[in-house]
């Protein structure tokens, strides 16, 4: 598995390792690198960010043995864990931004979109997530509302409840910086783009978390 990865990576890296072999699988890895790089080449740097952190991403560390102490200490994981840096990559070369995801002026913003997708992810998917790891399908159960039920002795419901509200927490945090960054003119005009396309995502990534059959069931399905 590891052997896989690391050739993975490689391809992605853009190099050929000694035991290409030319695949299907390969050439489609190679077009989409060359597809990103062009991309950037009219306008952004989205392309090359995608490739950066999704190789990142392949080698982000495990969770715990013991768990997690705080619900922040969950979230930090869960940040690397569910890909956002990579997220946001993809949602800057969809608007051919160079913003800067890792600017001080944007880091506490990016940081609190990060959090709100994770949540909002969470709370959809708990209940499948939690039936896949008692049936032994998954191996482990990350996830929040997990981390609140076990950490506060709370039924399913209560604990989702309690996730909610980190998420509307999320959501004022999110309200006040962008006030803040424009009372104090923090933002330039491509960093307002990418802000933008930021809130575009975590809206999507709540609607399509709720009506997704994959999480509620064909009950859910939007027609």
């Amino acid at each position: 598995m590891e052997d896989t990865r690391q050739y993975f990576v490689a391809r992605l890296r853009g190099t050929r390792p000694s035991t290409a072999m030319d695949t299907p699988l390969e050439q489609r890895i190679d077009a989409i690198r060359e597809g990103l790089l062009a991309g950037d080449k009219e306008q952004g740097n989205g392309g090359a960010e995608i490739l950066e952190y999704l190789s990142d991403f392949c080698h982000h560390a495990e969770p715990p043995r013991d768990g997690f102490n705080t619900v922040r200490e969950y979230l930090d994981y869960r940040w690397e864990d569910v890909g956002n840096r990579f997220t946001f990559a993809c949602v800057k070369f969809s608007i051919g931004s160079q913003a800067d995801q890792r600017h001080p002026s944007l880091r506490a913003l990016v940081g609190h979109f990060g959090d709100h997708i994770s949540i909002a992810n969470d709370i959809a998917s708990h209940d499948k997530e939690k039936s896949a790891f008692e049936c032994g399908k998954a191996n482990a159960l990350i996830n929040l509302v997990q981390v609140i039920a076990e950490g506060d002795g709370l039924g399913s419901n209560a604990a989702k409840a309690m996730a909610y509200t980190w998420q509307l927490l999320m959501e004022e945090e999110i309200r006040r910086h962008l006030e803040q960054s424009r009372y104090r003119n923090e933002l330039g005009k491509e960093e307002w783009r990418f802000v933008e396309a930021l809130l575009t995502a975590a809206t999507g990534n709540v609607f399509t978390s709720v009506v997704m059959a994959r999480y509620g069931g064909e009950g859910t399905r939007v027609a």
